[in-house]
């Protein structure tokens, strides 16, 4: 995830394991929330924590799920790089299932990229809404802040669609993005970020700003990024 201020965790601390009477729309949301993994041969590695995915469509052999394009472009992965998703709470044991890197990208105006899960199991379709969002509209995730565990955060629209960028570190971070007042970190990136009202994917957490807020990409952005220049667009990792 990318980071601008420090991290506050404790949030993470207080609200870290989600409880039994979690309300419906979390409840759901956290059964199709996935911790993206990767894992390469020639570097040795298997099941390195990566980001958040989540299922938003379905496919005739399983699912298409949406995470974050920085989670795969520009970072340096081995060429034999390949990757991984496990479902719900973070475990000892986690139940691997690989999935194929659709599309990815991260160009300082969208950050987006889809993954093919093969699986004949069932989970939820968290849905992205059209309808743009407004200051106050109440929002929540579903993700794995410091990959410690699956954590439901909750909180509010705080700002319109920015205008201009909030970083000058890691590039055009908060142009056309929005803000929700809440916690985060890295292992997040990627996570639904949903309507409390609707239950629908409002946009996709990018990144954690100042002390209390986070980025979101909106769910219309997604949209028409995804109209303009279709899915089958491969990612460019340098």
């Amino acid at each position: 995830m990318k980071i601008i201020r420090g991290l506050l965790l404790v949030a993470l601390l207080v609200f870290g394991s989600v409880p039994t009477y979690a309300n419906k729309k979390h409840q759901t949301a956290m059964l199709s929330t996935f911790v993206l993994y990767g894992n390469s041969a020639q570097a040795q590695v298997v099941g390195k924590p990566l980001c958040t995915a989540f299922v938003y469509k379905k496919a005739p052999d399983g699912y298409y799920l949406m995470t974050a394009g920085h989670c795969f472009v520009g970072n340096g992965a081995p060429p034999d790089v390949t990757y991984s998703v496990v479902s719900g709470q973070i475990t000892d044991k986690p139940d691997y299932q690989p999935v194929e890197l659709l599309n990815a990208v991260d160009d300082g105006k969208m950050d987006v990229a889809e993954v093919h899960l093969k699986t004949l199991k069932q989970y939820p379709i968290l849905e992205l809404q059209d309808a743009p969002v407004a200051i106050d509209d109440k929002v929540f995730y579903v993700g794995y802040p410091e990959m410690i565990t699956q954590a439901v955060y909750t909180g509010r629209v705080g700002s319109q669609i920015i205008p201009k960028s909030c970083d000058d570190v890691d590039g055009d971070l908060c142009t056309g993005r929005f803000l929700v007042q809440t916690g985060g970190g890295p292992g997040a990136s990627g996570s639904p970020v949903m309507s409390e009202r609707t239950g629908k994917v409002v946009g996709i957490l990018e990144g954690h700003v100042f002390e209390n807020g986070v980025v979101v990409v909106p769910s219309p952005a997604i949209d028409g990024y995804y109209a303009r220049v279709g899915h089958a667009v491969k990612p460019k990792n340098e």
